[in-house]
């Protein structure tokens, strides 16, 4: 379901967030200050911000780049919140601020660390550099690209994640990849549609749609866990 899909980006974001959007319901619940009624709509913009932005992907489904505004918001939201601690008592001491305010900042840290050092792993960027340059010199691929979805194990290694760096070493536009338990008529109407030139397919070639064994496969099999199907060229 959706709703705990997005929950999960939300948490992947910063352990936090969820405990942000809590803090941030009960405050307007609560309002525990009347004498600031700003103080009801510096809470409810921001939260009524996530939720709306957030609402607009519910029907379809879900990539974490797509959340990534909501990412800075949080930010945001949870930086206001350390604000109001701090005019807490308890929170008087110089110590306890700089403890709250490093674990706040070590919670949103934690992801960008991640993602770093996945990304580094294996080389992957050096890898697709490599692969790019080879595929536009022996088979000047040019135009509309699209690809398969392919789970990996790291996230940054998937199918979407690699067929955007190729596409910037092949100088093409890089539509994405086909939705998930896609049919193959879909998916041709879809590769139709968009008027995609070259879809790359990652994975067990066994997998492969039906229908693109009409098409010209360009590299004769010769890029391991990789086939690109021409859509201009008949196979």
């Amino acid at each position: 379901m959706n709703v705990f899909e997005f929950l999960s980006i939300y948490e992947s974001f910063s352990r936090l967030a969820i405990a942000i959007i809590i803090a941030y319901v009960l405050l307007l619940l609560t309002r525990p200050d009347n004498n600031r009624p700003v103080l009801c709509y510096e809470i409810l913009y921001p939260l009524m911000t996530v939720v709306l932005y957030t609402a607009g992907y519910l029907p379809f489904h879900f990539e974490t780049r797509y959340l990534w505004i909501v990412n800075m918001l949080f930010l945001l939201m949870g930086g206001h919140l350390l604000s109001l601690l701090f005019r807490n008592e308890f929170f008087r001491s110089d110590i306890k601020k700089g403890v709250l305010t490093g674990f706040f900042v070590l919670s949103f840290i934690i992801t960008p660390v991640k993602s770093y050092m996945y990304i580094g792993e294996n080389c992957m960027n050096n890898e697709m550099h490599g692969l790019g340059t080879a595929l536009n010199e022996k088979y000047e691929i040019r135009g509309n690209i699209a690809s398969n979805r392919e789970v990996r194990h790291v996230a940054t290694h998937d199918s979407w994640h690699r067929t955007f760096r190729l596409s910037y070493w092949l100088k093409s536009r890089y539509f994405g990849q086909a939705r998930e338990k896609i049919s193959d008529d879909e998916l041709r109407d879809e590769l139709t549609k968009n008027r995609i030139d070259y879809y790359f397919f990652w994975g067990d070639p066994k997998d492969v749609p039906p229908f693109l064994s009409g098409y010209k496969e360009v590299t004769g099999g010769e890029v391991y866990n990789l086939r690109i199907f021409s859509l201009k060229e008949s196979g």
